[in-house]
């Protein structure tokens, strides 16, 4: 039904055009698909989807938009791929009215519009072995800001089309499968492009699935696809990445600028994220890595690798982060930092995020819900840590904006937020876990599996191994609040039942508050027990799994530290900060869930946070001769204390980055003075480095990560400190431009994991 109100035909002019090239959503599409006549809806309207079968105008003071004022073209069981949807021509608009965007596709066309490039012919942003440091940096350089003037070629998916005929007929969409995996160029992964297209069309058949138009819900400019930034924020002059055990450490990130986002509606995925798989030319990573005759070398006196794997190798491709990498590069002065950041910060992104997608429907091995999904693996473990892949992505926060694109920094968060509380669900006192079953990875084996005795009994083809860390939990809330407050987005908490993950995280941890006797005297159940058959300490604990006792304090006891080590007194401090800090910060979010049960468990999450607090005050604060008041690493509640700390993450260094403490702290001074000393006796000094170690890879090593707490940490006025220590980290490659996991500090040449 036409309302009266119709877009109408833009006249061919080159502001148009350029308007629509940066997501302006009052233009709806292309005439017939020609890139330079644009569509542009009347004043006072915008070109919106109606979810889930139409696209077209819709009156910017309707809600929501939703409400469209024109009639438009049905657009159930449409599937654009993955060639068009990045490209803005792909959108098209019939020659007459009423002019509603659609995905057109019967033959193929050559069209030239100025700074879009598709998938399949997006700029290399590495070179090639023999490429010199220049052309690399110009290579990244246009790959982040093509010239407006300088056409690019594009094969688009376009031509006419007819609403709605032959939807859902499985020879039609074969055939559409067919032309687009026949013009791809690149044959060697077309076997991975074919599963994913199948799975693309597969979801929308099921989904319903709007592919709508270049818009933005706040309504400011977009700048097109691998075009220069239209604004850009700054959250902070140096942002550094840090992760557990064996994860990747980076340098410095200096702001980051937006890209454009296809939004479709609500809550609603526009389509498959797209990792590039491995390849059978593709080595593993942890080979690749141990070589150090990767070109182009870095200019400085180091001359570092470039240990990026080559771009067909990489398993997830972000557009924002190349720009990033590109514009530090002439902001690094020393072009050993910046070949150590560009090898460094990307690495999750290039090596770990080994598959993204959309979990099943309950009950269905077939039909996918919207619900993102991304399993990153830890380093050179087949498996998924939570504190490990929520760290790892958490490196990425200053280049995260909201974005209901699959190929988004936005949906590698969602991704880890829902996979994470389905694992919690499954095994809350468990701390790594098996692929999903969607993801159709091969299960890996852990031979601890039948060493240990764990109870809860957990199964092994969904955890991967069971050692009960709070940090761990703790995570998770800090990954849901960090992407709550940086999106605004309240869908995945609202729609996965997250508040439902909370409860069995509540639920878990209180069975861990108690103490080892009860009032009469006998001993109190334990939420979790672990004992191992190991000639390792650390692997196992006392008194048959329930560890050292401990008295009631209020905090939460945790049987492992985030090293995988096994604590002395349960009461950790660090970890027990940090739970606190996040439990206050998702409560925030618990909050704006308007059920009785979110006010309900928002109320015990405030609560737990306040008892914790007050624990740490009371028990974890003790007294050092020289230092003062200090946090112990461990207590028991009967006065027992262990002073230390740990390189792990987190650790009592690093209480005031976490937002535990303010960095000014008397107590955290005095600690931060007691950790960079002598007095820790896992401080590690030698000729070749000095740092903070841990009995993970044991006396004599120390870990840069804790190094680079050290810098971000820092309140010396001149920065001294910060650029010692980050010196010293860049001396500790031993010639392979990646940070290592142990540096002995006698011999850098001696480490523990290449990256």
């Amino acid at each position: 039904m036409d309302l009266g109100i119709e877009p109408t035909p833009a006249p061919l002019s080159p502001h148009l055009v350029e308007k629509r090239l940066s997501g302006d959503p009052a233009i709806c599409g292309y005439v017939e698909g020609d890139g330079k006549n644009a569509v542009s809806c009347k004043l006072g309207y915008t070109c919106a989807g109606l979810a889930p079968k139409y696209i077209g105008c819709c009156s910017t003071g309707a809600a929501g938009c939703q409400v469209l004022v024109t009639t438009c073209y049905n657009q159930q069981e449409i599937s654009c791929g993955e060639t068009c949807l990045p490209n803005s021509a792909a959108l098209t608009c019939p020659g007459q009215a009423p002019y509603c965007a659609t995905y057109q596709y019967a033959q193929v066309l050559t069209t030239t519009t100025p700074g879009i490039t598709p998938l399949d012919q997006s700029a290399s942003t590495t070179s090639s072995a023999s490429s010199t440091g220049s052309q690399l940096a110009g290579s990244a350089a246009a790959a982040v800001a093509p010239s407006s003037s300088s056409p690019v070629d594009i094969k688009l998916i376009s031509g006419g089309a007819i609403a709605g005929a032959v939807a859902g007929s499985v020879l039609a969409l074969a055939a559409i499968v067919g032309i687009i995996f026949f013009f791809l160029r690149r044959y060697r992964i077309k076997k991975e492009q074919e599963r994913q297209a199948a799975t693309v069309m597969a979801q929308r058949a099921q989904q319903d699935y709007v592919y709508a138009q270049y818009a933005k819900t706040d309504g400011s400019t977009l700048s097109p696809p691998m075009s220069p930034p239209m604004h850009s924020r700054h959250p902070s002059d140096q942002t550094h990445n840090f992760a557990g055990d064996g994860m990747r450490m980076s340098g410095m990130v200096a702001g980051i600028g937006f890209l454009p986002i296809l939004l479709s509606w609500g809550c609603l995925p526009w389509g498959l994220a797209a990792p590039l798989t491995d390849q059978p030319s593709c080595p593993r990573y942890d080979d690749y890595a141990k070589h150090r005759d990767h070109e182009p070398y870095s200019q400085g006196k180091r001359h570092l690798p470039y240990q990026r794997p080559v771009e067909k190798c990489r398993k997830f491709y972000s557009p924002v982060l190349e720009e990033t990498i590109a514009r530090l590069h002439n902001k690094i002065a020393d072009p050993d930092l910046f070949r150590l950041f560009e090898n460094a910060y990307p690495n999750t992104l290039d090596t770990a995020v080994l598959w993204t997608g959309f979990a099943w429907e309950n009950g269905s091995t077939s039909t996918f819900t919207d619900e993102d999904l991304a399993f990153v693996i830890t380093g050179d473990i087949n498996a998924m840590w939570l504190r490990d892949s929520a760290n790892q992505i958490l490196s990425y926060l200053p280049l995260l904006e909201h974005s209901n694109s699959t190929q988004s920094i936005a949906a590698l968060f969602r991704g880890i937020i829902n996979l994470h509380s389905r694992y919690i669900k499954i095994s809350p006192y468990c701390h790594a876990f098996q692929p999903p079953p969607e993801s159709k990875i091969p299960i890996g084996t852990n031979y601890a599996y039948h060493r240990n005795v764990v109870k809860p009994p957990y199964d092994a083809q969904k955890t991967y191994d069971c050692k009960w860390e709070l940090d761990s939990l703790a995570s998770f809330l800090q990954i849901s609040s960090e992407y709550y407050n940086s999106t605004g987005d309240m869908c995945p908490f609202i729609k996965y039942r997250w508040a439902e993950t909370v409860g069995v995280i509540l639920d878990a941890v209180e069975a861990m508050r108690t103490a080892t006797y009860t009032p009469d005297g006998h001993i109190a159940p334990s939420g979790y027990t672990m004992t191992g058959q190991t000639n390792r300490a650390t692997e196992t604990t006392s008194n048959d799994g329930l560890g050292n006792p401990i008295k009631y304090t209020g905090m939460i006891r945790s049987t492992f530290r985030p090293s995988d080590d096994a604590t002395i007194h349960q009461f950790l401090i660090p970890s027990n900060m940090m739970f606190a800090r996040y439990l206050e910060a998702a409560s925030s979010i618990m909050a704006l869930i308007e059920t009785q049960e979110a006010m309900n468990l928002n109320i015990r999450m405030r609560l737990m946070a306040s008892e914790i607090r007050a624990g740490i005050q009371k028990h974890g604060i003790v007294h050092h001769s020289l230092f003062g008041p200090i946090f112990a690493y461990e207590v028991d509640g009967y006065n027992s204390q262990n002073l230390m700390d740990d390189a792990n993450l987190p650790s009592l260094l690093s209480a005031a980055m976490m937002g535990y403490v303010n960095a000014r702290d008397e107590v955290y001074l005095n600690t931060r003075l007691f950790a960079l000393s002598q007095e820790n006796p896992y401080w590690m000094r030698g000729n070749a480095y000095r740092g903070i170690g841990g009995p993970h890879v044991g006396p004599g090593k120390a870990w840069p990560l804790a190094g680079i707490v050290r810098a971000m940490t820092s309140q010396e006025a001149t920065g001294n400190e910060a650029r010692e220590e980050i010196k010293a980290i860049l001396n500790t490659t031993d010639g392979l431009g990646l940070v290592h996991e142990g540096v002995n500090v006698w011999n850098a040449q001696d480490w523990s994991r290449h990256w």
